[in-house]
């Protein structure tokens, strides 16, 4: 029990340490992070503790927030200055309605009892989250759904339908309830592309707290 305890406590050390290594610019990382993930984040990330965050993305952007206890899988790309609540998530397999059985005994090869997995609509597909998207509190999102940038989801949401650019979208199953703003908006700040801006010109930019009266006409 001895060795099994100095063991423990060597690896509660080595996290302690490893949460406070400065690895990136503002960052904080309380959770372990497999090499993928830490390859992709960027300056002034924080994700806080317990999440497990699985697969290998492609980009994550500047300035990711992730809540405690959220699980990601199969996700492609998260975009800069996205906001992830705690206990979302992310990226959950489908089963399959069709088939004579739902369990995955009958269609996923890394059960055993398959040399093939089965394919239907949108399994194995994966997530992809736009820029500035805020996913609030306990969100479920299944597999192979496009979150568009600038869109919010309500708390306890189940997405399983695409989420249009700068929507509002809430209940089980997730439904557009509002727009942030007007089409004309957010055609200009899709057009603009301003989460490719530095940051100090993104600062800069008047009248930040009101973006229906951003003049954003500028591209990187």
């Amino acid at each position: 029990m001895s060795f099994l305890r100095q063991q423990l406590s060597s690896l509660s050390l080595a996290f302690a340490l490893y949460k406070q290594q400065k690895r990136i610019k503002g960052s904080s990382i309380q959770s372990l992070l497999n090499p993928a993930w830490e390859k992709q984040l960027k300056e002034y990330s924080l994700i806080e503790s317990n999440c497990d965050l699985k697969g290998n993305p492609s980009y994550l952007g500047r300035g990711l927030y992730i809540g405690n206890t959220t699980l990601i899988y199969n996700t492609e790309s998260i975009g800069d200055f996205c906001s992830i609540s705690s206990g979302v998530k992310i990226g959950l397999a489908a089963h399959p309605k069709h088939f004579l059985s739902t369990s995955p005994l009958f269609y996923s090869a890394s059960r055993g009892l398959l040399q093939n997995s089965a394919s239907f609509p949108n399994s194995q597909k994966k997530v992809v989250i736009g820029h500035d998207v805020l996913i609030s509190a306990n969100v479920l999102i299944m597999e192979g759904i496009t979150i568009g940038t600038g869109s919010i989801i309500g708390a306890g949401a189940v997405v399983v339908k695409d989420v249009a650019p700068y929507s509002i979208v809430a209940g089980v199953p997730a439904k557009p309830i509002g727009m942030r703003f007007p089409d004309t908006i957010v055609q200009q700040l899709l057009e603009s592309s301003w989460w490719n801006l530095p940051l100090d010109q993104i600062l800069e930019l008047p009248h930040l707290q009101d973006a229906a009266r951003i003049p954003i006409n500028r591209k990187n």
